[in-house]
């Protein structure tokens, strides 16, 4: 934060509108200063001492590492030589809810992975065309979407997909659960953990691409 104050950060983010946080203060309304504003100045932080920790007590307490540490990448998988992440929550959608609302579901039918043109081309898929993304943990089905922004090698999966029109119960896939959703993917092996929280860390999954109606030579069911 290269800002002495939160007024100079204001300020900046003003500049393109020609005037300083406090002209724009006193021209138009601005709810900065609300109930509890800069409430720790009376009580503390949320924190067991009340101050900024930056050694986690509450880490320590539970038998973590208190202070940030480093964890290698994960071993190379030749089998899987992609990266993935999942999690990615959709504007449409909160968690797994919301696809059973049509007008939601008008603006996103489907579950879309994204690519960048590159790592689309090396695996012969194209915008639009349904594949399935697999890992050493289970497979999903999903449409591609090729995005400049996506670093090569680099898939993004959405979060919890089903479909309400498939049928209900276990041996129906779940309406679809267990065909499209991200957690088919993820693995509890621990290089792939946040050891802390119990969920997939941020280095990502392994994985790879492949042509709906292809497994890869001596893949069995998942």
């Amino acid at each position: 934060m290269p800002w002495p104050t939160l007024e100079a950060l204001y300020d900046w983010r003003l500049e393109k509108v020609g005037m300083g946080f406090e002209e724009f203060a006193e021209t138009y309304e601005v709810y900065t200063h609300r109930p509890g504003f800069k409430k720790y100045e009376k009580v503390g932080f949320a924190t067991p001492s009340g101050k900024v920790e930056l050694k986690s007590s509450v880490l320590e307490s539970l038998g973590f590492d208190p202070l940030p540490y480093y964890r290698p990448d994960p071993p190379a998988d030749p089998e899987y030589p992609l990266m993935m992440f999942t999690g990615v929550r959709e504007d449409e959608y909160f968690q797994t809810g919301g696809r059973h609302i049509p007008e939601l579901r008008k603006r996103k039918p489907e579950p879309v992975l994204f690519v960048s043109l590159a790592t689309a081309a090396r695996a012969g898929v194209v915008e639009g065309e349904g594949v399935a993304v697999e890992s050493p943990t289970g497979r999903i089905e999903i449409k591609v979407g090729v995005r400049d922004s996506m670093p090569d090698g680099l898939v993004r999966i959405p979060h919890g997909w089903w479909k309400p029109e498939m049928e209900q119960g276990l041996q129906q896939k779940l309406s679809g659960a267990l065909r499209f959703a991200d957690a088919m993917l993820c693995p509890d092996d621990e290089d792939y953990l946040d050891r802390e929280q119990g969920i997939p860390h941020l280095k990502g999954l392994p994985y790879r691409i492949v042509k709906l109606g292809q497994r890869k030579a001596g893949q069995g069911e998942h």
